[in-house]
């Protein structure tokens, strides 16, 4: 099998990712500032932001999953501002991993987006395009701005479009 990073391991939803791919019997590496609670996964102490985290993080793996985000609720967010999380860590975080990637040379990732950004903002309803407004306007831009990150990235990187 294959030896995979999960980057924003230690949050709720890459923690899920980390038991599915151990489950699927691959190797698991936790890219995370702390490490989460899991038997079996190999965790690399990583803020991917710091310049060269996430070069280090990356050595060896085949592929990536990239699940940052902020575990803050929402309306506090909105009120105050994320605590202990850049409010823009999806897009930064996520751009240094791909510069990663790139330096060695893996091809394979996958980025945890949201329903609400890129094409699928055509399908919110009114209701839902009021919330994400007033409630999420902060995570869906940084969301936005990630997606496009990883759209130009395969042709920036490896020269494919």
């Amino acid at each position: 099998m294959s030896t995979i990073a999960v980057v924003g391991a230690s949050g709720r939803t890459g923690r899920l990712v980390c038991q599915h791919l151990l489950r699927a019997g691959h190797e698991v590496v936790a890219v995370s500032r702390s490490a989460p609670d899991l038997v079996g996964v190999r965790h690399v102490p990583t803020d991917v932001l710091e310049p060269g985290g996430a070069e280090a993080a990356l050595r060896g793996v085949d592929a990536v999953v990239v699940t940052l985000g902020i575990a803050d609720n929402p309306v506090l967010v909105r009120l105050r501002g994320a605590r202990g999380t850049h409010g823009d860590i999806r897009s930064r975080g996520t751009r240094r991993v791909v510069e990663a990637m790139r330096t060695h040379g893996i091809e394979r990732m996958v980025a945890l987006s949201s329903y609400g950004v890129g094409d699928s903002a055509a399908g919110l309803s009114t209701g839902m395009r009021v919330v994400f407004a007033l409630l999420l306007r902060p995570q869906m831009d940084d969301h936005e701005v990630q997606e496009q990150v990883v759209r130009t990235s395969w042709s920036s990187i490896w020269g494919r479009s």
